[in-house]
């Protein structure tokens, strides 16, 4: 039997809040396969920076993510 490898795509982006003038928004990585009935761990990331800096699309961020979804996880990050 050969091992699945459980490969991360590119993630979902979603708007979660307007507030003035800033966009909120997630962007949510899953595995690439994954079972329509698999019941999955869900990471929710927040950078740091309180708004004023840092990306949910910076490097670390985005290696982090593909991380646990190759580890069959969800991961969010916002």
């Amino acid at each position: 039997m050969s091992p699945l490898f459980i490969i991360g795509q590119n993630p979902k982006t979603y708007t979660y809040a307007i507030k003035g003038i800033d966009t909120l928004r997630m962007d949510v990585y899953t595995p690439a396969k994954i079972e329509a009935q698999a019941r999955l761990p869900v990471l929710l990331w927040m950078h740091g920076g309180g708004f004023a800096g840092g990306s949910r699309k910076s490097t670390d961020e985005v290696k982090m993510m593909e991380y646990f979804t190759k580890n069959n996880f969800i991961g969010i990050s916002i």
